[in-house]
């Protein structure tokens, strides 16, 4: 019976933790809202700017009367959610579809949003409105300036899933086309700075700390804490011109299905170990037409003393002699490849990332981009920006990999492979190059 009461108040006193740690870290965002509405009225939007909107819904004329009109607006059944965090992202574009401040057009007239009360809006043009009441009318559902902050992991700060959640959650909400995200970097400076002025550090003004990033509609909040083998996610938007929160979204949920699970981490691979099970190692190819990698323990780069090594024949005419590793990774968070290379002789080579679709793991695609190996040890940066669509993955790659070819949209979120090779005329050739302390930049 004590160790039931002693698990009860662990878990009370985790509780109570949780909720100390979210109020603090509220008031602090509330301030930075108060102030950023404050700076906002010096350039506040009005119902005759143009609206940068993605699709419209259908609504009809409650009433109208002067410059204001209530409308009810329709909204369409969602499409079934592909994950855990899909299904998240869902209910926040649901809550947002129309803010209080924010602008909208209904039939092309620019409108402000004056109130929002579930399917029904109040608005206000700049004329006197011209729709009749009981009339249909298209709606303007407009883009958003979403600023996100650093989800905070309540009972394990040094876990990952916080910075999954939050790039998972903000590529879902990017590809849904209602939003614009804000720099998260600039964001967090402000909220250091306010931190300053509230303990009498600094005597800059909010309003002037506020100037240093652009203006959001919208801001984004979270906390996650683990419970047993599911995570307790609580998310609150905040409407930035009224300081009020607009949805408060608590899910209790695995986050992800095992299968979508990613590694985050940032891969610093110098290949010292004795276990590499997510690189190719080992005999491929067929016939004549082959190349091996394996791990080579008498050279390596920076004084190392290992590395990976792929040997080729000469003819590799249609084989990509290449050094891969397979695993599921979330490079959302990082801007490039780097790792050292040699060869027996000057070679051009190609990295290939490889990523997939979340609704169809099987619809992969290709990116490519270049590099040169020497027969000394070299330094390779490879940014992500730089990567192009592999058209030859297009018509044939693809299949050959057992895959079919995706939308080329490089997901980063959602890498399965990354390659490096070469092929055509330096293959045929035949030859040896490796490659050695590999990881991922920021």
């Amino acid at each position: 019976m004590s160790l039931a009461m002693s698990r009860t108040n662990r878990g009370k006193n985790a509780a109570l933790t949780m909720c100390r740690r979210w109020f603090v870290k509220f008031k602090l965002l509330i301030l930075l809202v108060l102030s950023m509405s404050f700076f906002g009225c010096a350039t506040s939007r009005t119902a005759a700017d143009k609206v940068d909107a993605t699709v419209s819904l259908t609504g009809t004329v409650l009433k109208a009367q002067g410059q204001e009109a209530e409308l009810s607006v329709t909204y369409p059944e969602p499409p079934p959610s592909t994950s855990y965090v899909a299904e998240i992202a869902r209910k926040v574009i649901n809550k947002t579809v129309f803010v209080e401040g924010g602008r909208t057009e209904i039939n092309g007239v620019p409108v402000v949003i004056r109130r929002v009360v579930k399917n029904t809006l109040a608005v206000k043009g700049e004329k006197e409105a011209q729709f009749a009441p009981g009339s249909a009318v298209q709606i303007s559902i407009p883009k958003k300036f979403l600023a996100v902050v650093d989800f905070e992991v309540i009972n394990d700060p040094g876990s990952d899933m916080g910075k999954i959640l939050l790039e998972s959650l903000t590529n879902e909400l990017v590809d849904s086309g209602q939003f614009v995200v804000l720099e998260r970097s600039k964001l967090k400076s402000v909220l250091d700075e306010i931190r300053l002025s509230q303990s009498g550090l600094t005597q800059e003004p909010a309003e002037s700390m506020t100037e240093k990033i652009v203006s959001a509609d919208i801001l984004l909040t979270g906390t996650l804490a683990q419970t047993g083998g599911e995570w307790m996610v609580n998310l609150r938007v905040v409407n930035v011109r009224t300081a009020q929160v607009i949805a408060a979204i608590s899910e209790k949920t695995p986050l992800m299905k095992p299968a979508d699970r990613r590694d985050v981490s940032a891969l610093s691979e110098g290949f010292e170990g004795e276990s590499f099970p997510t690189w190719n190692l080992g005999r491929h190819g067929s016939g004549d037409d082959t190349f091996k990698v394996s791990i080579d323990r008498s050279t390596g780069a920076q004084d190392s003393r290992s590395s990976i090594r792929v040997d080729f024949s000469a003819g590799q005419h249609d084989n990509f002699v290449n050094a891969a590793t397979a695993a599921k990774r979330d490079l959302s968070q990082y801007k490039g490849m780097e790792l050292y290379v040699k060869g027996t002789e000057e070679m051009d080579a190609v990295f290939q990332l490889l990523s997939s679709m979340p609704e169809d793991p099987n619809r992969i695609d290709n990116f490519i981009g270049g590099f040169v190996v020497t027969p000394q040890w070299k330094k390779v940066r490879i940014p992500f920006e730089s990567l192009v669509v592999n058209r030859k993955w297009i018509k044939k790659g693809a299949n050959n990999f057992g895959a079919q070819s995706g939308d080329q949209l490089l997901r980063l979120n959602r890498v399965d492979a990354a390659r490096f090779g070469i092929k055509g005329q330096e293959a045929a050739a035949g030859g040896t190059f490796w490659i050695d302390n590999v990881s991922f930049y920021k």
